[in-house]
């Protein structure tokens, strides 16, 4: 027997350079790695070896619900004009209700993040071009297997297949043609928030771009990438970083 828990957070640091923003401990649970530099940034890898678990809590009027030994998948949304989010879908291993209070809620460590825009984000990037960025996705694509054998019973990520996609403002082809950049590899930055303490970073380093193809919003041409992350040399496809 399984949960099943899926939620979202502001994509958002602590409020303090170099202390781990609230949802890494969800996010260390989705087969990811979390390194702090004391005083400066909280960064975030993958890790396909001996990857890391959450107990999941659900109260509800008295009863309370656990998710043991809880692992899943994680993937972040950055689009003009709304708030940046990290999703977050997670299963846990069954076990018996029982009666419980509600303990004392505390949500100082969870920061709101501004919207997406001019103001608040930066940098966004891909070759190292500037782009004028509509949206962008992330998602680690974490395979999840339930394991119950003499002597194992767990969830274990057996694999992952990322993808991504970002559209943009489509420059005048002679300036840029990222139709050229079909079936390379490349990398893209998308920073967001300005504030120390507040500011996260997405890198992906070694992404295929596939797919491209135009669309329309408020009668400008639009231009999506559709992109494969690849590691360079392990698990190194992609990184948060919160500084």
């Amino acid at each position: 027997k399984r949960s099943l828990r899926t939620g979202s957070v502001d994509l958002a640091g602590s409020g303090t350079a170099g202390t781990a923003p609230a949802w890494g401990t969800l996010i260390k649970a989705c087969s990811m790695i979390e390194q702090v530099t004391a005083g400066t940034k909280t960064e975030y890898t993958p890790k396909s070896r001996a990857p890391g678990s959450a107990t999941l809590y659900h109260y509800l009027d008295g009863t309370l619900h656990k998710g043991l030994g809880a692992r899943g998948d994680w993937s972040v949304t950055i689009a003009a004009k709304t708030i940046p989010k990290l999703t977050f879908s997670l299963q846990g291993m069954y076990a018996p209700a029982s009666a419980a209070a509600l303990p004392a809620v505390v949500l100082t460590g969870w920061k709101d993040a501004p919207p997406v825009g001019f103001t608040d984000t930066p940098t966004a990037t891909i070759g190292g071009i500037d782009v004028k960025l509509a949206s962008f996705t992330y998602s680690h694509g974490v395979q999840l297997a339930f394991r119950d054998l003499p002597n194992t019973r767990a969830i274990i990520p057996s694999g992952w297949q990322s993808t991504a996609e970002i559209t943009f403002e489509a420059p005048d082809a002679l300036a840029t043609d990222f139709f050229a950049m079909v079936g390379t590899n490349t990398g893209v930055v998308i920073k967001h928030g300005t504030t120390a303490g507040n500011i996260v970073q997405v890198d992906l380093f070694n992404a295929t771009v596939t797919k491209p193809r135009y669309s329309n919003a408020d009668n400008i041409a639009m231009l999506t990438l559709t992109l494969r992350p690849l590691p360079n040399t392990g698990d190194d496809q992609v990184k948060l970083t919160v500084t």
